[in-house]
């Protein structure tokens, strides 16, 4: 079931960057010539856009698969975190996501 705000509004789009921006979720710079992910729609009546990297669309589409929830966003990081269990923390994670291990230490500022 997804708790997330459902928009009035929505577009969904693929782009690629004509400038730099920052993922919505990483906060990592988007580089020019980078593709990304741009929404945009009206919560609660006010209208707002989301810009992101293509790392963290993996995972968003991976967690919401795995979970069958939704990742608002801008809160992928936490949704994420709130999939732990006590004594499970991101590096274990991590290693039970082979795959996607690039994308999570990114998330999760992880350096190697």
């Amino acid at each position: 079931m997804c708790d997330c705000n459902i928009p009035s509004a929505f577009s969904e789009k693929m782009r690629k960057a004509r400038k730099p921006h920052n993922c919505c979720e990483c906060l990592d710079k988007i580089n020019i010539g980078e593709n990304y992910q741009y929404c945009s729609g009206v919560w609660d009546g006010e209208p707002n856009s989301y810009k992101t990297c293509i790392s963290c669309l993996k995972l968003r589409e991976n967690y919401e698969s795995e979970t069958g929830e939704c990742a608002a966003f801008g809160h992928l990081r936490e949704s994420i975190s709130n999939a732990f269990y006590l004594n499970y923390g991101v590096k274990e994670f991590i290693n039970d996501y082979p795959e996607y291990s690039d994308e999570l230490k990114k998330l999760f500022s992880i350096k190697n």
